[in-house]
């Protein structure tokens, strides 16, 4: 079995933009941006940002299925949170349940010495979808100034196909961390999932 299809939504959709990255990004950026942002200002920062992410998205080897971002203020274009969704597959089943996952990840390295982690934090929860959990990360990669907060909720389907559908949230605006968490609950409440066989 393997997942086949999610589907989500944004709340606030006003407030969020949201592509497949690829390749062609500047007329989607372009798009995006004079229908989310309402100054010329803000609808250039906004362009700009959607740009950067999709590159960043491009150098993860085609996993990311869908980038967005937050942006609580369309005026200025600013964008308070990233998302990145994706589909993780496990070798066994055992392995696909929020138990597991937690006590695998506790014991990972996260980058070694070059990562800096200053806080972290999971929770089990569940949802329409499947039973998932919530991993909070919050570092910097040493030599950096610049901290970064990641909030990445992963939803195990209820018939135990040994994938889960990642929704990973990062943000610089620490401040802002809670209010984007509760977006991503809001988000995996809404988030139904379809599985099938594996072709």
């Amino acid at each position: 079995m393997r997942i086949l299809d999610a589907e989500w939504r944004y709340p606030d959709e006003e407030h969020w933009v949201s592509w497949d990255p690829g390749d062609r990004i500047d007329a989607v950026a372009a798009e995006l941006a004079r229908r989310v942002a309402t100054t010329p200002t803000g609808a250039a920062h906004l362009h700009r940002s959607i740009v950067a992410v999709n590159r960043s998205a491009l150098t993860k080897g085609n996993t990311v299925g869908q980038s967005a971002l937050w942006i609580p203020d369309p005026g200025t274009g600013e964008v308070r949170g990233v998302v990145e969704v994706s589909v993780s597959a496990f070798t066994h089943p055992r392995q696909a349940t929020p138990e597991a996952f937690v006590a695998r990840n506790w014991r990972r390295d996260y980058g070694g010495w070059r990562v800096r982690i200053t806080e972290r934090a999971a929770e089990v929860f569940e949802c329409q979808a499947g039973r998932g959990v919530v991993e909070t990360i919050v570092g910097r990669l040493r030599g950096e100034r610049t901290v970064q907060a990641y909030s990445s909720f992963f939803v195990f389907p209820h018939d135990g196909t040994p994938e889960a559908v990642q929704l990973a949230f990062n943000t610089v605006h620490l401040d802002q961390l809670v209010e984007l968490t509760t977006l991503g609950r809001s988000i995996t409440d809404s988030l139904e999932i379809t599985t099938g066989p594996a072709t």
